[in-house]
């Protein structure tokens, strides 16, 4: 199997959903813990300045996978850094060395826009930590993830 990774437009935006929703890691809970909607996926696509999107297709022009960091995170830390968002390759695509090369285009446009330091979430009972691991990322500090409505806040 081949697949080309490239940067989307906003054409390419109904790929990255369809993969999203056969991608059941992709929700994790809460109220902010889903993937976006078409519109808000559409605006991020479109701000490349804050946004890096990847997109692999295969020979088909079939979405198999996607990868997406956000590089306005400037106050998390004293270096330039960026926030892995989301990692999905499709089920049967998996173990194929997509999310591998999605990993390394990433880094390369990283590394041009001057981010020194990439950080990521991963939920322990999916295999996004050992995807992690494998690419040279560490465990750091435990968190919690919690949220809630600012419209319901008292």
């Amino acid at each position: 199997m081949s697949w080309h990774i490239y940067q989307p437009e906003g054409e390419d935006a109904d790929h990255i959903l369809d993969l999203a929703r056969r991608t059941p890691e992709l929700n994790v809970g809460g109220i902010a813990g889903h993937f976006p909607d078409g519109a808000t996926l559409l605006d991020s696509i479109e701000h490349r300045d804050n946004d890096v999107w990847l997109l692999a297709v295969d020979d088909d022009g079939t979405g198999v996978g996607f990868v997406c960091a956000k590089i306005d995170d400037v106050d998390v830390l004293a270096v330039a850094s960026a926030c892995v968002v989301y990692v999905a390759v499709d089920d049967v695509d998996r173990r194929t060395g997509i999310g591998r090369e999605l990993w390394r285009e990433l880094n390369k446009i990283l590394r041009e826009r001057g981010v020194q330091y990439v950080y990521a979430w991963a939920h322990p009972s999916n295999g996004a930590v050992k995807f992690f691991e494998s690419i040279g990322f560490s465990e750091g500090s435990p968190c919690v993830f919690m949220d809630r409505r600012l419209e319901d806040a008292t």
